[in-house]
């Protein structure tokens, strides 16, 4: 009886394991802060809106909120007004961690599937890329 036990156990366990298996993140910037070749995740839930290159440019009124913070993030950063700087796109997205896909050295994230967005924003004659949670509440500069 207790092989049979054992066995069953044995089985229940590595169905377990085999089901938490993780997907291996995707690292977007380099630890020493250059820019790294862009890869975005994979997967893009469907319910978020995706808005590629923009030839008109938009009102804030029709921008989801977490792309007008990205905005005013980056003036902040920038010391300019937001009205400086353009919308190039803006792509829904699901990031591996909750860092965003930015790898910090000696930052440790959870890893934990958070939808947001990867945003490319232009002030002046320079491009930024930014990434966004799903509500803007968190946004971080890649690279630069």
């Amino acid at each position: 009886m207790k092989p049979i036990r054992f066995l069953f156990y044995l089985i229940i366990t590595a169905t377990i394991l085999l089901g938490c298996t993780a997907q291996q993140p995707t690292q977007i910037a380099s630890p020493t802060g250059t820019p790294a070749p862009v890869t975005p995740p994979t997967s893009q839930p469907s319910s978020l809106p995706t808005q590629p290159l923009l030839s008109a440019t938009p009102t804030a009124q029709s921008l989801p909120q977490a792309i007008v913070y990205a905005i005013e993030f980056l003036a902040k950063e920038l010391g300019i007004q937001a009205e400086e700087i353009s919308v190039v796109s803006f792509t829904a997205v699901e990031w591996p961690d909750s860092c965003l896909g930015i790898q910090t050295p000696g930052v440790m994230c959870a890893m934990i599937v958070t939808p947001g967005y990867k945003v490319f924003l232009q002030a002046g004659d320079k491009r930024y890329a930014l990434h966004s949670n799903l509500t803007g509440q968190v946004v971080m500069l890649v690279g630069n």
